[in-house]
């Protein structure tokens, strides 16, 4: 059943990638300086620890409940990655697969009912990568 979430994260991966990359054409408008400040970040779980690596980027929310964030503006994605696992670690989330790959970290945890996939792209070009963060039950 995991492979299944995993399948279902990459889409949902494909999906929020795309969607980054058309947004990216809003650079043009001087009212989209910043997209963070648009972000309601209202829904994150209380048991999931802040991702506070890069801005928000869009969150994914139906009917309040959330299941997918992406971040942008992650400068250092190794320092993320291992930061981010460090606090899933210290809040009591267990280590179940590493995902890694040549294009990114991954990683899967659970806690409880709940689990929560991690992936950071690694750069390569020194431009500040992306992170998405899936979550379900």
């Amino acid at each position: 059943m995991k492979h299944a979430f995993y399948k279902s994260g990459l889409i949902l991966l494909l999906i929020l990638s795309i969607g980054i990359f058309a947004g990216c054409d809003k650079d043009n408008d001087n009212d989209n300086d910043n997209n963070s400040n648009d972000i309601d970040m209202s829904c994150w779980p209380d048991n999931l620890p802040e991702f506070e690596y890069g801005d928000p980027f869009s969150i994914l929310c139906p009917d309040g409940v959330f299941q997918a964030a992406t971040f942008h503006n992650v400068t250092n994605p190794e320092t993320a990655f291992n930061g981010y696992k460090t606090a899933l670690n210290n809040a009591g989330w267990v280590f179940d697969e590493d995902q890694t790959t040549e294009f990114v970290w991954g990683v899967w945890y659970e806690k409880g009912a709940n689990w929560v996939q991690v992936t950071i792209q690694k750069e390569d070009s020194g431009a500040a990568g992306g992170a998405q963060i899936y979550y379900g039950d």
